[in-house]
């Protein structure tokens, strides 16, 4: 094994990282995050709920969790699944580094991360179509890339879907209920997305975060009433409810 010296992408500092057979042959690539800096991602091990991905933090497993349970009694959860599975629990650092992604646009994080979910997805299982979650044309501008197209670099992924809502407020400032409110007819099929044939496809959706689930379910809907048999979403984080959080500190 060789040692070779890299910069962390995060704190820039440089670090000595591991190189083996597989780089030298370029089957992968080295380390991105320095040892300290991959500490502080809190990864996604053990789940209590079988749909979204909920995490165990100590509870039984509930098979589908309360959240889930209410979204079912919502059309067309009331008959279709949805699955949906996180890289990290979205804490104080995995939410810094995502804001590094999104406002300063630094988009060798969101490269960092895309392997990742590209082996998150396989887990799942195989898909005919895999896209992203949309920004809307003015954020986009503002922001000159979407953070989830860079997170679905790793994949073959379409720009099947495409923002329609009005609303200009940020999800993250919002209540669980106006969060589900806001994405409500919120997305439609792109032009390239109306040209394909969903008829039972199985489709996969990139993001960055999964919170209420409202925007992605949002856009899942449109392959479901498109006739897709299955639809699922990996995100690079999950975030948990504020009693989740101290269980973790």
């Amino acid at each position: 094994m060789l040692q070779g010296s890299e910069r962390c992408l995060w704190c820039h500092e440089y670090f000595d990282g591991e190189i083996g057979w597989k780089w030298m042959v370029g089957l992968s690539g080295q380390t991105k995050l320095c040892p300290l800096c991959s500490a502080q991602l809190k990864k996604m091990e053990e789940i209590s709920c079988e749909e979204c991905g909920r995490p165990n933090l100590g509870a039984p497993a509930e098979g589908t969790c309360h959240d889930c349970v209410r979204w079912k009694k919502v059309a067309p959860w009331d008959t279709k699944a949805f699955h949906h599975r996180a890289l990290y629990y979205y804490d104080p650092f995995i939410q810094e580094v995502l804001t590094a992604l999104k406002y300063r646009g630094d988009v060798a994080l969101g490269e960092l991360f895309s392997p990742d979910l590209k082996s998150l997805g396989k887990k799942i299982g195989s898909f005919d179509f895999v896209t992203y979650i949309p920004l809307k044309e003015g954020r986009h501008w503002e922001r000159g890339f979407n953070q989830a197209e860079v997170l679905a670099r790793s994949f073959a992924a379409k720009p099947l879907v495409e923002r329609v809502g009005v609303s200009s407020n940020k999800q993250s400032k919002r209540t669980r209920e106006e969060r589900i409110l806001a994405m409500k007819n919120a997305f439609v099929l792109s032009v390239e997305g109306r040209k394909e044939n969903y008829s039972g496809k199985r489709i996969l959706i990139v993001d960055d975060i999964y919170t209420t689930g409202a925007t992605l379910r949002s856009a899942a809907s449109l392959f479901y009433e498109a006739g897709a048999e299955f639809v699922a979403a990996v995100t690079v984080a999950r975030a948990v409810g504020s009693k989740a959080r101290k269980k973790m500190k």
